[in-house]
């Protein structure tokens, strides 16, 4: 999603930002946490015993591994990136990471080969369970785990749990990325084939902090006051009652698909537009919240990479930053129309994606009284592939995505009511929908799953339509008479 999009930002959207990250002195391993860092140790600091932040990477590997040049390839991946040697500590009233010189980091192993199936599935799963509550101590670290389990003769489960104070979602595709070079070179007898990284995750840390003194990130300050000054309505599937702090932890998830076929259909109509699948997701979301609501002006928030910056591709760490993307479908527009101004709304907001989310919601609520949930409370994301090394051939390591659900925090603690993450797979579009029980009940998740499918066949079937011939009820969307 993110690399297509920068595509069309570089064509001629907006141009790319001038200041550069550099590298910075360390003043004893220390230096200043990121304000998406500095956040999460907040949070983690007040609920210590939950494991919020955990995620879980599980990876298949085949043929036959190698364990000792599996821990020594992990190893170098720690020596090569700072982030996985660092902890955080508090001084002087500020969060800051503590890198160490060196860390090790062990790769136990677990032969579960001679276990019969349903004790192996039991003991595979208690395995994962263990290592994805297990809480990291953010002071002591190591903050990231790593373990082995070998299932048959040619096939192993590879599990690496990170605090996402540490890395990110595209992180696992670097650390993919290098996992199979160095496996390849390694069990060669060759020396390491990766170039020194130009900059650490520190580097950016430091120059986040600064971005007062960037001049297009203060410009970007002024569009996103702009764009979100105004307050609009909570949306509400139900009933709405007094919130309390507790009904902010509780989530609960739904797994479905969009099949394959309607998948290509949107794929074809992105093109069509000179857009991209994700856009036509957000359309389709929008549209259906729009037909819920009667409301013109819609919010929704998302992810981006936030790697437009030379070095930041091949870094390791927490870089994901959130916009909010804000359509306005007044005038009873045709999807294509929806997808005309869906498009720009998404391109407008890549552009200005260096602001951090934290501080602009901060600001936002000095200036203007306004809370977060009123800047959006719905999210929605399509994850890319990132294990794009298992595609390749000619590699003594294999390397496949064990489980989709398994790159999610086991519970979550998240700003929006509902939360779809979807992902590319050969039966269509696999979606995980997390959604606070406190603002929605079941059925309401599941009309609003089911009109979204039926909302994203109408738009891909019908361009030309106006919207308002789309009507929303219990059994779905039907033409109006």
């Amino acid at each position: 999603m993110a690399e297509h999009i920068e595509t069309l930002i570089q064509a001629g959207q907006a141009p790319r930002p001038p200041s550069a990250i550099v590298r910075v002195p360390r003043e004893n391993g220390v230096g200043p946490a990121s304000i998406a860092q500095e956040r999460l140790c907040e949070l983690q600091r007040a609920v210590p015993d939950l494991p919020f932040f955990n995620v879980l990477y599980a990876v298949r590997l085949t043929p036959a591994v190698e364990a000792a040049c599996l821990e020594r390839s992990i190893n170098e991946i720690v020596r090569r990136h700072e982030i996985l040697r660092t902890t955080f500590a508090t001084v002087d009233g500020r969060c800051v990471q503590v890198i160490a010189p060196k860390l090790t980091v062990p790769l136990p192993f677990d032969d579960l080969r001679a276990l019969p199936r349903l004790d192996k599935e039991t003991t595979e799963l208690d395995l994962i369970q263990n290592e994805v509550l297990h809480c990291f101590d953010l002071a002591q670290g190591p903050l990231l785990r790593a373990r082995l389990l070998r299932l048959a003769e040619q096939e192993y489960l590879l599990l690496l749990c990170m605090h996402q104070a540490i890395c990110d979602g595209w992180s696992l595709g670097v650390l993919a990325e290098e996992l199979i070079a160095l496996y390849d070179a390694f069990s060669g007898k060759e020396e390491p084939p990766l170039a020194p990284l130009a900059i650490q995750f520190a580097d950016f840390a430091h120059w986040q902090r600064q971005w007062q003194s960037h001049r297009e990130i203060v410009a970007q300050l002024e569009y996103w006051r702009e764009q979100l000054g105004d307050p609009v309505a909570v949306m509400q599937l139900a009933k709405s009652a007094p919130r309390r702090t507790i009904d902010d932890l509780r989530t609960v998830r739904r797994t479905w698909t969009l099949p394959a076929s309607l998948v290509e259909a949107a794929k074809r109509f992105s093109h069509e537009e000179g857009s991209t699948l994700f856009m036509v997701l957000v359309a389709a979301l929008k549209t259906l919240l729009h037909l819920y609501l009667g409301r013109d002006d819609v919010r929704v928030a998302t992810n981006v990479a936030n790697r437009n910056r030379a070095g930041t591709k091949t870094l390791i760490g927490p870089l994901v930053n959130t916009v909010i993307l804000r359509t306005n479908l007044g005038g009873d527009p045709g999807p294509r129309e929806v997808m005309r101004r869906v498009r720009a709304t998404t391109l407008a907001a890549f552009a200005h994606q260096d602001l951090p989310f934290q501080e602009l919601a901060q600001m936002l609520e000095r200036e203007r009284r306004l809370k977060p949930r009123s800047l959006a409370n719905i999210f929605i994301l399509l994850q890319n592939d990132t294990l794009r090394p298992s595609l390749r051939s000619g590699h003594r390591l294999s390397l496949v995505e064990a489980n989709p659900n398994m790159f999610l925090p086991l519970v979550t603690l998240t700003p929006f009511d509902v939360t779809l993450m979807l992902k590319e797979s050969p039966d269509g579009l696999v979606g995980t929908c997390i959604y606070k029980p406190f603002s929605f009940r079941a059925r309401a998740i599941d009309r609003l799953l089911r009109d979204f499918e039926e909302v994203l066949e109408r738009m891909t079937t019908h361009p030309e339509r106006p919207i308002s011939e789309m009507r929303v009820s219990r059994n779905g969307l039907s033409n109006r008479k």
